[in-house]
């Protein structure tokens, strides 16, 4: 690793969308197996960025759902693009997914705990806007 390299700076090259979250197909009619390296990568990813030595920033430019959301909160500061057509949020409620655990406390860590208990319970998506009040 570049010993000069002090900080990370996590982006997208695609308009509109930051993350749109977590393959749900890697899950879907899979093997437990297959299942639990997926979320065993998703585990590592999230660990390598929550406890990174360096400064992580999201510079969220476009929507974020679950897993983009995740990927957001594991950072130590988060920047979002002020369009009303954007939205950010663990979202997996809407899917019939119960988010793990971690996700849950990475984001109770982040906005507190009835903020997050609300969020998680209705999978609400926020708009920049209402984001920066929670």
């Amino acid at each position: 690793m570049d010993k000069s390299c002090r900080g990370i700076i996590l982006t997208s090259g695609q308009p509109k969308v930051f993350s749109a979250g977590l393959d749900i197909m890697e899950m879907y009619g899979k093997s437990p197996e297959h299942c639990g390296e997926f979320w065993r990568a998703v585990q590592e990813i999230w660990l390598k960025l929550y406890g990174s030595n360096m400064v992580v920033i999201a510079a969220i430019n476009g929507s974020s759902p679950a897993g983009g959301c995740l990927l957001s909160l594991t950072c130590d500061y988060r920047i979002m693009a002020d369009n009303p057509r954007y939205s950010i949020g663990l979202n997996e409620t809407q899917l019939g997914i119960v988010a793990p655990f971690w996700f849950r406390d990475t984001m109770m860590n982040t906005v507190g705990h009835r903020s997050t208990e609300i969020a998680l319970q209705l999978g609400q998506l926020y708009s920049p806007a209402e984001a920066l009040e929670t």
